[in-house]
């Protein structure tokens, strides 16, 4: 079984980790809005728990496994700055997330999430100087088109939408963007585990400061042992796992494809919610579905021109 793992060629290995990383996101989505609906934890206290939970745990797994890692990031202040850099759109973006759900709703945030690939392209775009290829552009407007159908159940009513909602999700979409894109470089000097967990910690760290002046508030009082189990999947697989399989990808396929496949995390969260909560999954929703499995289609066929994934803009060059 491993030896057929390792045998899997990276651009279907960076597919198949993305993907895993969307569902753990989904599911995650879920446990979090259950929790803070219970009236346990609020959007402060949720990420504060989620990244230094699990920034600690990674970063104390990685001294005993890649400790000379983890010196590379302490020892070399452009790697210091990056981790840093990193951890800024980590924290936004997870609390942009929360306050957009707890603002608004979930499909509201899932819509302006699948913005990402754009804020990403663009971002190749000015630096590379270069555009995305006629398929790429096709995945993405058969993704976009197909979460939007099935967040909305093809019921377009712009008064259901709260413009605080919506603004936090635009950021978490701008942040979302930015992790996808920031740690290229850096990736390619220090090894995945240790940048992820210190960048979580810091950025859980930043949500203690942040705290100061946005409080964050715990229920001890409410606190049972469903509140612990949702607490443990929204820290261990939710982000610790998510984040580190989603990280990993990024090293095998260009950050377009893998923010493109990113927006399985909505899909699965929709389904979970037909599997747990006994939600009607009507015609709409179906083609929706069907439009963003055909995405995962497209981007899982064999690249042309490169086996890290489609040749849509340069490779990123060193910078040192």
């Amino acid at each position: 079984m491993l030896n057929a793992v390792r045998n899997i060629g990276s651009f279907p290995k960076g597919v198949i980790f993305t993907l895993c990383a969307a569902i753990f996101w989904g599911s995650m989505a879920v446990a979090a809005q259950a929790v803070m609906a219970n009236g346990v934890v609020n959007a402060g206290a949720l990420v504060i728990v989620r990244l230094c939970s699990s920034g600690g745990l990674l970063l104390l797994w990685c001294c005993i496994t890649a400790r000379n890692e983890i010196v590379k990031i302490f020892t070399s202040w452009t790697n210091f700055r990056d981790v840093l850099f990193g951890a800024v759109f980590i924290y936004g973006g997870q609390f942009a997330f929360m306050l957009a759900i707890h603002y608004s709703n979930a499909g509201a945030a899932a819509i302006v999430l699948t913005t990402v690939p754009l804020w990403v392209a663009l971002w190749e775009m000015i630096v590379n100087r270069s555009k995305p290829s006629p398929r790429m552009v096709i995945c993405f407007l058969l993704a976009a088109v197909g979460v939007t159908l099935i967040v909305t159940k093809g019921e377009f009513d712009v008064s259901q939408f709260n413009l605080t909602g919506l603004t936090w999700a635009i950021i978490c979409a701008v942040m979302t963007a930015g992790y996808s894109v920031q740690p290229r470089q850096l990736l390619k000097r220090v090894a995945v585990m240790p940048v992820m967990g210190s960048a979580m910690l810091f950025g859980g760290l930043m949500a203690v400061v942040a705290s100061f002046f946005l409080p964050a508030t715990f229920d001890f009082s409410r606190f049972d042992w469903m509140t612990a189990a949702l607490l443990f999947h929204v820290v261990f697989f939710g982000t610790l796992m998510a984040f580190c399989l989603y990280m990993t990808a990024l090293r095998l396929i260009s950050p377009v494809i893998a923010s493109i496949l990113s927006l399985g995390e909505p899909v699965s969260a929709y389904l979970l919610s037909v599997l747990v909560m006994g939600l009607d999954v009507g015609l709409i929703e179906g083609i929706g579905v069907v439009m963003v499995l055909a995405t995962v289609v497209l981007l899982a066929k064999t690249p042309r021109k490169s086996n890290e994934g489609e040749n849509i803009a340069p490779r990123w060059k060193s910078q040192n």
